[in-house]
């Protein structure tokens, strides 16, 4: 029978799970690391230490730790955290620390968005604010504070993103994750956000909708030597795309981050629909399957 594993990369910790085809959990597995809070409104985590800890958490699997069973594993679904800016160059690495959702540094930038842009939903196609808290902020923060990060990067992913990037060397996002730097409504690039990031529209990863393929776990990345075993993943199949919750059969080239329906069904938002019974998520996702 065909197995799944979905990962949550929360706060927190990192949760797995392994289900089968009817939704029913056969293991669990969590594994924390820290936040770090260097000063006022700063939070900061090391997305190298969610990769040690998906290791930690996977190893709680029980069979995919030896690589029994590891046949019986259909594919791969990723949640996680967001609104978090996370930089990573061509070689699947960070760039610098993560700055999470809770991190509100960004007051000046969030300041000069509203002054210079004005009203949000012409801009982005949402009623999104320009708070600290959102990516238009905090790339700007970036790109006035720390541009050689910027500059190194080749990527500007979330958290179930960069974990995705890890393991199948393929970098893309979703609808929801995307809005600030690409309009919600259409998809375009926000340009008048991008053009203070070292970059700009290079730095956006492919959207994809929930239920689209990623790529192939590959056992490089993360899957290096000197990286424990169980971090190598003992089966070598499909990724699914990181999203709410994505879980597909083929990889498939993704869309660039270019103007048009926001979803391939032309639903206008994503789907709020319930997930399956054993499957967790954060907020409202698209289906779990």
């Amino acid at each position: 029978m065909s197995r799944y594993v979905g990962i949550d990369v929360g706060t927190s910790s990192v949760k797995a799970v392994l289900v089968d085809a009817r939704g029913t959990t056969v293991s669990a597995g969590r594994a924390e690391y820290p936040t770090l809070a260097p000063g006022p409104r700063l939070a900061e985590q090391d997305p190298e230490q969610w990769l040690d800890a998906l290791a930690r958490a996977v190893a709680d699997l029980g069979p995919l730790r030896s690589g029994t069973g590891a046949d019986d594993v259909a594919g791969i679904g990723v949640a996680g955290h967001t609104p978090t800016l996370v930089l990573a160059d061509g070689d699947r690495r960070p760039t610098r620390s993560a700055l999470t959702w809770q991190d509100s540094r960004a007051v000046d930038e969030a300041a000069e968005l509203e002054q210079s842009l004005g009203v949000p939903e012409p801009v982005v196609g949402g009623t999104l604010p320009w708070s600290p808290a959102y990516l238009p902020a905090k790339l700007w923060w970036v790109a006035r504070h720390d541009p050689d990060a910027l500059a190194r990067a080749r990527w500007l992913l979330q958290p179930k993103d960069f974990v995705g990037y890890a393991l199948t060397g393929v970098a893309a996002t979703d609808v929801w994750s995307s809005k600030g730097l690409c309009r919600i409504d259409t998809g375009a690039p926000v340009d008048a956000v991008l053009a203070a990031g070292a970059g700009g529209v290079r730095l956006l990863p492919p959207r994809l909708d929930p239920w689209r393929a990623l790529g192939t776990v590959d056992g490089r990345g993360r899957g290096a030597p000197g990286c424990p075993p169980v971090c190598r993943w003992p089966w070598a199949g499909p990724m699914r795309s990181p999203g709410w919750w994505r879980w597909a059969r083929s990889a498939a080239p993704p869309p660039s981050c270019t103007p048009g329906p926001r979803t391939s069904s032309g639903c206008p938002v994503p789907r709020r629909t319930r997930p399956a019974p054993s499957c967790t998520s954060r907020r409202a996702t698209p289906r779990c399957r």
